[in-house]
């Protein structure tokens, strides 16, 4: 089965370490997920850290919830970019008010 032309490309869930980083008490997963596209030689690949175990979300599960912060992270970023010029304050000069320090 072929992915239709414009369509992302398919992300996969690979290696899942547990590891304890320095300073840390707890141990952390770490998730390399390869992205392949077509045309290219060399996949494409970043890492998710979490504190779940496999136990508790699969890879695959991981990926969709991070995919789904990120996508809900950007609604809001558009949505603040929209609101803030309405919610900033205004500069104003200083001043000293009668009876004050």
């Amino acid at each position: 089965m072929r992915r239709a032309k414009g369509c992302p490309a398919a992300a996969t869930p690979r290696l899942g370490l547990r590891v304890v980083l320095p300073g840390r008490v707890r141990s952390r997963r770490v998730v390399q997920v390869v992205v392949e596209r077509p045309g290219e030689f060399i996949p494409r690949c970043f890492w998710l850290l979490t504190s779940m175990s496999s136990e508790e979300m699969s890879g695959d599960d991981l990926l969709a919830l991070q995919h789904r912060r990120g996508k809900a992270e950007g609604h809001l970023g558009e949505l603040m970019s929209v609101v803030s010029p309405a919610l900033s304050s205004t500069s104003r000069r200083k001043f000293a008010h009668p009876g004050g320090s």
